[in-house]
């Protein structure tokens, strides 16, 4: 075993974000890493070509300082993986919640390890995949397993800490094929609550209380602007984020939403007034940012984020809630479904064939609760517009 008082990280799932903002923090507190993600031939290429650079990303222009990650290691599969976790007691764990299933089994492998050989420090885990309520759905996939496994008790050995990121994460237009862009001056919100012992002190990891408010609010607010200015811009032919900021009416239109569903989430969850002013300001700053991220790559994966707790339809349903109006986010949700349309046959025909039932079955909506079915009617209304102009 290794010395393990040289500080390492075990990096879980090594995409933008985990290879971006996350290693980037790490790396600049002297932390070494190691990568390990189920594609691990694109990760040994990686290290064959010396690495990757990371590129940070500041309104004043396109792409600033860069990062040079030459010295890492590669986990080559999930028994490297499990001894890496024995050998360090702090991983970031940076995948979606699809991927929480096969780490929640993988974990338990680890926690049972790290048992058997006489390892008593908690093992804390940095969730970074702004998922609100993700560490809650990971605790209790862990449990599952570790009751599987026959040692229950094992779950008190783990800190499933919730992080929020605020950083963009993605392939700049120029560099080497593993580069990633990171906003300049981006950070992590750890919840200090949920670490197991004293909080790792990182430059750009902010341990603070109430974590789970601050992904609503960043799903709701930040991810809701980014991904409608997206939607709106693919309308217009934009391939680049920095084009659709660009756009006055596409702004005008962002910010009505934004407007919209920052009423709702200020009156469900409690801020600090100054912390929140900081925090806003440093949103909509983004849109002054001459993005090169890929308009494509935002709306991927449409369907999921028009899901009932997503960015797109959950904060009209929080407007509903707190008797809120909601035009300017039902209208935004009306063109990504037609975006969807556009996409995905099945959904387009679905449509065709019954428009409210195929709107709510993607965004997990109710026709039986009257609130929610005068929501579809006037989504429906509002694609049926966008088809009509479109058919002229």
């Amino acid at each position: 075993m290794e010395d393990r008082a040289e500080p390492t990280l075990v990096v879980y799932g090594a995409g933008n974000i985990g290879r971006g903002i996350v290693s980037l923090l790490f790396l600049q507190a002297g932390y070494r890493l190691q990568f390990y993600r189920r594609n691990v031939q694109a990760l040994l290429e990686m290290q064959t070509k010396g690495g990757y650079v990371i590129h940070s990303q500041s309104p004043a222009r396109t792409m600033g300082m860069t990062t040079p990650v030459r010295e890492f290691e590669v986990l080559t599969g999930e028994r490297a993986l499990i001894q890496a976790l024995a050998d360090t007691d702090l991983m970031a764990c940076c995948i979606y919640p699809t991927a929480f299933q096969d780490a929640a089994r993988i974990l338990a492998c680890a926690v049972c390890h790290r048992a058997k050989v006489g390892i008593g420090q908690p093992l804390n885990v940095l969730l970074c995949c702004n998922e609100p309520m993700g560490s809650g759905q990971l605790q209790a996939l862990l449990q599952s397993e570790l009751d599987r496994l026959g040692c229950p008790a094992l779950t008190a050995q783990v800190g499933i800490v919730p992080v929020a990121v605020y950083s963009v994460g993605f392939h700049p237009e120029t560099g080497g094929p593993y580069d990633v862009a990171v906003s300049e001056h981006g950070y992590l919100d750890g919840d200090k609550a949920a670490f197991l012992g004293e909080p790792v002190r990182i430059p750009g990891l902010h341990w603070v209380d109430g974590v789970e408010a601050r992904l609503y609010r960043k799903l709701y607010l930040g991810n809701l602007f980014h991904t409608l200015a997206a939607v709106y811009g693919a309308e217009k032919g934009y391939q680049r984020i920095g084009q659709c900021y660009g756009d006055r009416k596409i702004r005008t239109q962002i910010t009505a939403a934004f407007a919209e569903s920052e009423a709702a989430v200020l009156r469900t969850w409690h801020f600090d007034e100054k912390e929140h002013r900081q925090w806003r300001e440093m949103m909509l700053r983004k849109m002054q940012v001459p993005s090169q991220d890929e308009v494509d790559r935002v709306i991927r994966d449409l369907r999921r984020k028009l899901g009932r707790e997503e960015r797109l339809i959950g904060p009209i349903l929080l407007c509903l809630q707190q008797n809120l109006p909601s035009f300017d986010l039902v209208v935004g949700a009306a063109a990504a479904l037609s975006r969807l349309a556009q996409e995905q046959t099945d959904f387009a025909e679905a449509f065709a064939g019954n428009p409210a039932d195929a709107v709510a079955q993607v965004c997990g909506l109710k026709k039986s609760e009257p609130t929610e079915k005068r929501l579809l009617e006037q989504i429906v209304r509002h694609m049926q517009c966008r088809l009509d102009e479109k058919n002229g």
